[in-house]
């Protein structure tokens, strides 16, 4: 036996369907200061995939025929994937091809960018990347030429994924100085002013005796390291010590193949959808 559903009931499943309609093309915005904040993003803020908005297909390799080995090639990639993030874009497809030693990115355009010059969004993503360390105070502690190498291991004490990083004569006075001033502060990572790790100096400067050659980051208690997240810092900080830059010398333009109409097609059959649920 069916039961009758009232006009209340229609009308606000009705309302509710029509905020969230609007909501999904127009977002929702809010002004902090004198920054205006996008809670929900809106239909024309999403960032189109390369089929609907076209993009770049770039090869990037070391400069100056550098024999880059198999972990810079993955540091190298991972700078990419840095810089890719911090312009949100998070739909980028980056491949690391070991036997021409090269990195190969695809990217779509920003939603709304108007000036799409390939070469300068190449240019921007190849420059090499800075690594820094810095104190509470923003005092840069070390730089990526004071690290030799970092890679992900396991401590069998802790029985947990750490990040070991390797030191040069350079780093080794330096991150002792660090860790006699800052013991049990946070030390900020930075790779082109965007952290990417926060770890607490916790060497006790009563134990320390002669330069430190080695140092080691561990996960918080809430949040260890599995071995693919330690992998993914330690080819970060490897990217800042890289010893040679990446350059370009193949890229295009990738066309649209769904047309610049697909996004309001989709949305009026999303809109057209939503009438004929309500009646």
């Amino acid at each position: 036996m069916y039961k009758h559903v009232g006009r209340p009931v229609i009308f606000v499943v009705a309302v509710i369907i029509a905020i969230l309609t609007y909501l999904s093309i127009a977002g929702w915005h809010y002004t902090f200061g004198d920054e205006t904040i996008s809670a929900i993003k809106g239909a024309t803020e999403m960032r189109l995939g390369i089929d609907i908005r076209g993009g770049v297909d770039a090869t990037f390799r070391p400069q100056d025929n550098y024999k880059a080995s198999n972990a810079e090639m993955d540091a190298a990639a991972a700078v990419l994937r840095t810089r890719l993030d911090s312009k949100n874009i998070s739909d980028a497809e980056v491949y690391t091809d070991y036997r021409n030693r090269e990195v190969i990115v695809r990217f779509p355009w920003r939603s709304g960018q108007t000036n799409q010059d390939p070469e300068q969004a190449i240019q921007e993503l190849g420059e090499m990347a800075e690594l820094s360390f810095k104190a509470p105070d923003s005092t840069v502690l070390m730089t990526g030429k004071d690290v030799k190498s970092a890679s992900a291991v396991y401590n069998q004490q802790d029985q947990q994924y750490v990040v070991l990083l390797n030191l040069n004569n350079s780093g080794k006075a330096k991150f002792t100085n660090a860790a006699k001033k800052y013991y049990q502060q946070t030390i900020s990572i930075n790779m082109d002013e965007e952290k990417i790790s926060s770890p607490t100096m916790n060497i006790d400067p009563s134990s320390v005796s002669g330069d430190l050659s080695q140092a080691t980051i561990e996960g918080s208690s809430s949040d260890p390291f599995t071995v693919t997240s330690a992998k993914a810092l330690a080819d970060k900080i490897n990217a800042g010590a890289l010893p040679f830059k990446l350059q370009t010398d193949n890229y295009s333009t990738i066309s649209p193949s769904l047309g610049s109409n697909a996004l309001h097609m989709m949305l009026m059959a999303g809109m057209v959808a939503a009438i004929i649920i309500v009646l």
